[in-house]
C-alpha cells in the first residue's frame, strides 16, 4: 500500500492543505476546539459546517472492531442516505486528508475552477449515490491525481510536532462528523461505509457528547483533538 506521512492536527495545516487543492478561503476555513467543557463549545460560532476528530487509534479499535461488526450484522450501511459523500482510505497514513475530504465534500464550501479540488469534485465518480464501489473509485481517482499526493508532501512536515516519516503509523486516528437529514453522520474511510449516529440539533453540542460518551470511553490516554470547519475569521 502507498502510504503518505501523517498530518499533524492543526488547522493551519489543514487550511493550507486545503487551500493548495482549491477551497476558497472565503467560503470555509478550519479552527481549532479548545476543549468540550458547555463555556468553551458555546463559543464556536454556529453553525459549524463539519467537526473533524483525532483519536487514539490503537486504543480505540476494539470499539471500532465490534461497531463496524454490529453495524455490518444489522446492515447498517445501507441506513445512510445515499447522498452523503463516502469514499475508503486506500493510502496508508492519509485518515487526514480523508476527513479534510469528507468535510469539504458534505458542506457548502466551493473551490477554485481548475483546481484539484473542483477537478475531483466534478467527477461523475463523485455524484450521488454513494456505494461501497463507488467508495473505491473515488479512493482510486483521488489517489491519481498527483497533486494531492504533491500537497501533502509541501504540508505533512509543516507543523509544531517532530518530522515523521511515511512508514511510521500514528498515535491518532481522524473521523469527520457532519449533519445530514437531522442525523449525525460520522465519515471515515478506514471504515466500510459512513455511519449514523443518531439525532442531531446542533453539530458542536452533540457530537461534543458523543466524543465524551463514545470515544473516550475507557480511553485512558489523552491523545485527542478537534477542529471545526466553519466561517473565516
Amino acid at each position: 500500500m502507498v502510504a503518505w506521512v501523517p498530518l499533524e492536527s492543526n488547522p493551519e495545516i489543514f487550511n493550507g492543505w486545503a487551500t493548495k487543492a482549491g477551497l476558497d478561503p472565503a467560503s470555509g476555513q478550519f479552527h481549532d476546539v479548545y476543549g468540550l467543557d458547555e463555556e468553551l463549545l458555546a463559543m464556536i460560532p454556529r453553525p459549524a459546517k463539519a467537526i473533524i476528530l483525532v483519536f487514539p487509534w490503537q486504543e480505540g479499535l476494539p470499539r471500532v472492531n465490534a461497531e463496524n461488526d454490529a453495524i455490518k450484522q444489522q446492515d447498517g450501511w445501507s441506513k445512510v442516505d445515499g447522498s452523503v459523500f463516502w469514499m475508503e482510505q486506500t493510502i496508508g497514513n492519509a485518515c487526514g486528508p480523508m476527513a479534510l475530504m469528507h468535510a469539504m465534500a458534505n458542506t457548502d464550501v466551493s473551490f477554485t475552477p481548475a483546481s484539484p479540488l473542483a477537478e475531483f469534485f466534478g467527477s461523475p465518480s463523485c455524484k450521488p449515490p454513494s456505494t461501497p464501489s463507488v467508495g473505491i473509485a473515488r479512493a482510486d481517482l483521488f489517489a491519481s491525481i498527483p497533486a494531492f499526493t504533491e500537497i501533502n508532501a509541501s504540508m505533512c512536515n509543516a507543523g509544531q510536532s517532530a518530522p515523521v516519516s511515511a512508514d511510521v503509523h500514528p498515535a491518532g486516528a481522524y473521523t469527520c462528523f457532519v449533519k445530514q437529514g437531522g442525523r449525525i453522520i460520522e465519515l471515515c474511510g478506514g471504515r466500510p461505509g459512513a455511519i449514523d449516529r443518531g439525532p442531531c440539533d446542533d453539530l458542536v453540542n452533540d457530537v461534543g457528547r458523543l466524543v465524551k460518551d463514545v470515544f473516550m470511553e475507557g480511553i485512558v490516554s489523552d491523545g485527542f483533538n478537534l477542529m471545526y470547519l466553519g466561517e473565516p475569521m
